[in-house]
């Protein structure tokens, strides 16, 4: 049964936190991953500037969900100025987090995982220097749903930019979203100072601005838990009656919901990916 862990790492004060859920909370796509930025940012309500650091996964890194998580938090959290997000050259993305893995694989060795929710010990344990890893296990009612809140907004504009020009998502290499100019964000194809931004308006000129009488918000991305495959239950069950799964966690896996659903990731763990992805 898969346990998904997005890390987040703080160069600043060397914090490192774990957002874990199984799969049947969430998968681990665009809107999921902006969720969790978006909770590790706004718990910062102090700051005024973040920078921050990831690979090129299209599926969840660097899209249109992402970029609509960072416009909503500098315009709605008061001190936040301005987010802007580099992406490492692919294959060349090795950082703090990676780091946070490696030594949470490495205390795995030594414990017992016999549900998910034991994941959680394991990362808080896994570190004691400079202090252990913070840890927050999410439910399917924590995810937010970014492509959802961008439509309702009327940001429907991520392909062209202010001078006409087709984004290239995949030569991407820094976004930049202010608090100065809402509805918009800017990119460049690379880290070199001398090339200028480019500025996208996510608001078509010839749309018509959605008006409401109430503040639109982020819903919630699932109603309720994600059924696991028949196939995956049985296994689980089967390996509950030959004792690899103690007898008092049998209860667990026996409520589980299944349907005739196929098993699959719902990404490829690749960092580079077809801008199709960033629908």
């Amino acid at each position: 049964m898969n346990t998904f862990n997005e890390t987040c790492y703080n160069v600043g004060n060397k914090c490192g936190q774990c957002y874990l859920w199984n799969e049947t909370d969430a998968a681990r796509g665009s809107n999921e991953i902006a969720t969790i930025i978006y909770k590790y940012i706004s718990s910062h309500n102090d700051i005024e500037e973040i920078a921050m650091f990831s690979d090129t996964c299209g599926g969840e890194n660097r899209n249109q969900q992402m970029v609509t998580m960072c416009m909503y938090c500098v315009e709605k959290l008061p001190k936040l100025q301005k987010i802007e997000h580099k992406f490492f050259e692919p294959g060349h993305s090795e950082m703090e987090a990676d780091s946070m893995h490696s030594t949470i694989k490495r205390a795995s060795k030594y414990s017992e995982i016999h549900v998910p929710f034991d994941w959680d010990n394991v990362c808080r344990s896994a570190r004691h220097n400079p202090s252990p890893y913070l840890v927050q296990r999410l439910s399917y009612a924590d995810f937010l749903n970014w492509k959802k809140y961008s439509t309702e907004r009327g940001w429907t504009n991520f392909k062209k930019n202010s001078d006409g020009e087709q984004v290239s998502w995949r030569k991407i290499r820094i976004i930049k979203c202010e608090k100065a100019k809402p509805e918009t964000f800017q990119y460049k194809y690379s880290f070199s100072d001398e090339e200028r931004f480019k500025e996208v308006t996510t608001v078509p000129r010839k749309s018509k601005r959605i008006q409401s009488q109430f503040e639109i918000v982020p819903t919630q991305l699932y109603k309720t838990v994600t059924p696991i495959s028949n196939a995956k239950k049985r296994d689980l069950l089967s390996m509950c009656s030959m004792g690899i799964i103690r007898t008092e966690y049998h209860d667990f896996y026996n409520k589980l919901t299944a349907s005739d659903k196929k098993d699959k990731l719902d990404i490829a763990d690749v960092e580079e990916s077809d801008e199709s992805d960033q629908e």
